[in-house]
């Protein structure tokens, strides 16, 4: 119980929960189900890491009695591992087993919780998901807000497929409620409905409207998936919409946040992408390739002489699709804003990719084109 009401206050004390730790360890076996739900529930509500031997401890002693867990102690000890980032694919399938059997007596809490644990975990059950769209379904007037976001949030995180009627029926449990929402729960409702592909012009009126109002109180993180949702999104650009991603815009200027993040994004798979970016590397001195800015990964990036940041953009067949070309507008408009001047090279024609042979001659040419190779 100490711990508990440590975490439950919010009282990080590294010393007493090292302390605890190290006591729990040694009598792990004594605890009751909800005794172990509280605890590791308490160590992932501290800022003060969880200790790896105390999470593993209470996995395997967990999944050995899982059958006398109940709904609740299933949900909270789903949501603290998923919290403290402890993979344990074992526990957590031995915990959707059990959550079939009590899925009726789950409150709306406990089934957002565990199915933002799963997502968050990145452990796939499709058939957990199934019964947990099911059962949220039948209750979904039940959802807080932070509930509603969540939801949305998870079943846009896992691969399994999307339950439209789930996001229709959070569309329409959200819309009179949006004032609720705070600023993560905005992020991740516009972020969710974008990640599927969930089209829904009213919400996003809305989302646009709320953050809009409350543009101040987003992190460079939040501003940054909002800004990606409203790129994303296969929503005709409206005035809201547009009047957002100018102030995120501004904003992420005035704080400084528009600038590339240090981290590099995986290589893309794109042939053609490498041989243009190993080009242009040979090119334009300090180009480098698959970075980060505001959300958005750019292809090659590198500073004009003027300090400018460039973003070459390789574009392969399916950038000429309609949808498609939608979505890079919007992209490209964005990160215009943000200070960013994208130049798109299409590697195709009429006809299908453009043969390698051709490719140099016609990036080159692009290039020159913008002054970009100006004197080299």
């Amino acid at each position: 119980m100490t711990a508990w009401a440590f975490g439950k206050a919010g009282v990080d004390h590294p010393e007493l929960f090292r302390a605890l730790s190290n006591s729990a360890l040694q009598r792990i076996e004594e605890f009751s189900p909800q005794g172990l739900s509280n605890l590791v529930w308490a160590f992932a509500t501290v800022a003060w890491s969880a200790p790896e031997p105390l999470c593993y401890a209470v996995a395997k002693v967990a999944f050995s009695r899982i059958s006398e867990f109940n709904e609740h102690d299933l949900a909270m000890t789903a949501w603290a591992f998923a919290k403290t980032g402890v993979s344990h694919p074992k526990l957590f399938h031995g915990l959707a087993a059990a959550s079939f059997l009590k899925m009726g007596n789950f409150s709306e809490q406990d089934l957002a919780n565990i199915a933002w644990a799963f997502a968050k975990a990145g452990v796939s059950h499709p058939e957990l998901f199934r019964a947990l769209s099911t059962t949220a379904l039948q209750r979904i007037g039940e959802f807080s807000s932070q509930g509603l976001s969540n939801l949305a949030w998870a079943f846009a995180t896992t691969a399994w497929s999307v339950p439209q009627p789930v996001f229709h029926a959070v569309a329409k449990e959200a819309l009179p409620r949006i004032c609720e929402f705070n600023q993560l729960g905005l992020t991740m409702t516009a972020w969710a409905f974008a990640k599927v592909g969930v089209s829904h012009p009213e919400l996003f009126k809305a989302l646009s409207i709320t953050a809009l109002q409350r543009i101040d109180e987003f992190s460079s993180q939040g501003l940054s998936n909002l800004a990606w949702a409203s790129v994303q999104a296969d929503l005709i650009p409206t005035r809201e919409s547009d009047q957002l991603l100018e102030a995120i815009a501004v904003r992420a200027r005035q704080q400084n946040w528009s600038v590339l993040k240090p981290e590099f994004g995986p290589p893309s798979p794109s042939a053609v992408e490498a041989r243009c970016a190993e080009l242009v590397q040979q090119w334009i001195h300090g180009s480098t390739r698959n970075r980060y800015f505001m959300g958005f990964e750019l292809d090659i990036v590198f500073e004009a002489d003027d300090g400018t940041l460039i973003n070459l953009e390789i574009d392969e067949p399916y950038h000429g699709a309609p949808k498609q070309s939608a979505i890079d507008g919007r992209r490209d408009s964005f990160l215009n804003r943000c200070g960013v001047h994208v130049v798109r090279f299409p590697a195709f024609d009429e006809s299908g990719p453009l043969r390698e042979d051709c490719e140099e001659p016609a990036f080159r040419a692009l290039l020159r084109n913008r002054r970009l190779l100006s004197g080299k």
